[in-house]
């Protein structure tokens, strides 16, 4: 049975272990976290390792795959180092699937994605590496998820719409059907988007307006 790990010891974490001791495919390790001061505590009963001097020692303990454990609308670029530092340590992204989860057979999945409680993927979609489709999300069908993007709980895609790479669709937010996310863009809770949003744009309300462009002053 493979031995995973979690990268990261925050909330999501704590979602993850969760959905993982759901089902029998894995063995969940331990958990890393970057800051040294956790190392020797546990998070729901996992021991929790430091990041550092850990990740490049894990194949030697049996360890095969990763999953990345941090969320958030600013978390994107921290999500993809993570990845990017775990498939050099070696390890292969664990793919996260609820049980409740409802998965087209027809969607395409990318590598690492994690589809958590009651979340749905229509026919067609494609998510791609590090996908996060948080609880009770809705992908419809066609709609294309760039890597690292992260759809939050309540989330409703229309069909054929397309969120870049690194994208963050606040909780509750609903897209109009064939609507472009651009890359790194991040649409507020429980917008109303029915216009293409701008790499690196920030929108928010009913309909979402474009507020700023991430890292501007």
């Amino acid at each position: 049975m493979p031995r995973v790990v979690l990268i990261g010891a925050g909330d999501h974490a704590r979602v993850l272990v969760d959905t993982l001791e759901g089902t029998a495919a894995c063995q969940l390790y331990a958990v890393l976290d970057k800051d040294d001061a956790h190392a020797g505590s546990t998070l729901q009963g996992l021991p929790i390792l430091p990041e550092s001097s850990t990740l490049n020692n894990l194949r030697e303990q049996g360890v095969s795959h990763f999953v990345v454990a941090v969320a958030g609308p600013r978390q994107a670029s921290l999500r993809r180092q993570l990845f990017q530092q775990a498939l050099q340590a070696g390890l292969q992204p664990w793919t996260v699937t609820h049980s409740t989860a409802c998965i087209s057979t027809r969607a395409r999945l990318g590598a690492g994605v994690q589809l958590l409680a009651r979340c749905v993927v229509n026919t067609g979609a494609r998510l791609q590496s590090n996908v996060i489709v948080n609880t009770g999300a809705i992908v419809e069908h066609d709609c294309h998820i760039g890597p690292h993007a992260h759809i939050a709980p309540g989330v409703c895609l229309a069909g054929g719409v397309r969120v870049g790479t690194g994208a963050h669709i606040g909780v509750g937010a609903v897209v109009k059907e064939y609507v472009s996310i651009g890359d790194q863009a991040l649409v507020g809770a429980g917008a109303v988007v029915i216009h293409d949003v701008p790499a690196q744009a920030v929108v928010a309300g009913i309909p979402a307006k474009p507020l700023r462009i991430r890292g501007a002053a």
